[in-house]
């Protein structure tokens, strides 16, 4: 059976026929709304997700304190990375938008990565790609200031989940950068006089895409031929999947 969904999650796109046939069953199939827990280190460790519509948020949790560390769309998956990252501290993922995908078992999914090379090249590229972009995310916060951070990141988000409006409040927004509210409601009074977004109390718009990404930092730039979402920074196709053209 063909799965018509399989070209929204480039990472499965790369998995064989008989591999996805294996793996994909109706009742894997999930939809998360926004501000849903979409993975858990604890509930979940044994799934992985792999979302074809919308984009979650990565957070790590240390001493009570919860950090975005990735940001996940239609390209890649959960689970991967976070599970790793779990020994040292709480990790979750959280529906931004809402978002749609498969909840696949992890035993499954490495039967299927001996099975199909290509698969595992594109897995193992992109499970490299997420730990830079936790990395970068470490980096930025200490190159750029909140407004330069939080602008780069919508402008990221909208392409990420193609859209045109995130159900997000300056608190969630806040929490997520590590700053305080008094400095989230400077940004977004910023970037709404500018134009580059239009703000609601739960809701933030895009207003001119273009402003927007002129304002942010390029640490969310999304390579123009690679917009598919498999990584947060520009990187080149072929050091996501090097061997599977």
């Amino acid at each position: 059976m063909r799965y018509p969904t399989m070209a929204g999650n480039k990472l499965l796109a790369k998995a064989s026929q008989r591999v996805l046939d294996r793996l994909i069953v109706p009742q894997a199939h999930r939809r998360w709304e926004p501000g849903a827990t979409v993975w858990d280190h604890e509930a979940d460790r044994d799934h992985l997700i792999f979302p074809y519509s919308g984009a979650a948020v990565v957070l790590a949790n240390t001493g009570g304190v919860a950090s975005m560390v990735a940001t996940v769309g239609p390209g890649g998956a959960i689970g991967l990375v976070e599970d790793q990252a779990a020994a040292r501290w709480t990790t979750t993922a959280r529906a931004i938008t809402s978002v749609e995908g498969w909840r696949l078992p992890r035993r499954e999914l490495a039967s299927a990565l001996t099975d199909d090379w290509i698969f595992a090249a594109a897995t193992g590229a992109y499970v490299k790609s997420l730990t830079q972009e936790a990395r970068q995310e470490l980096v930025c916060r200490t190159r750029h200031r909140a407004p330069a951070r939080i602008a780069g990141w919508l402008a990221h988000v909208f392409d990420l989940a193609d859209v045109e409006e995130l159900p997000l409040t300056q608190n969630v927004i806040a929490d997520w950068f590590g700053v305080q509210r008094t400095t989230l409601n400077s940004v977004a009074k910023t970037l709404k006089a500018t134009g580059a977004i239009r703000h609601r109390r739960d809701k933030i718009s895009l207003g001119d895409p273009k402003r927007l990404r002129a304002l942010g930092c390029d640490c969310w730039s999304v390579h123009p031929v690679n917009a598919d979402g498999v990584a947060g920074r520009v990187l080149d196709h072929d050091l996501l999947f090097p061997i599977a053209h």
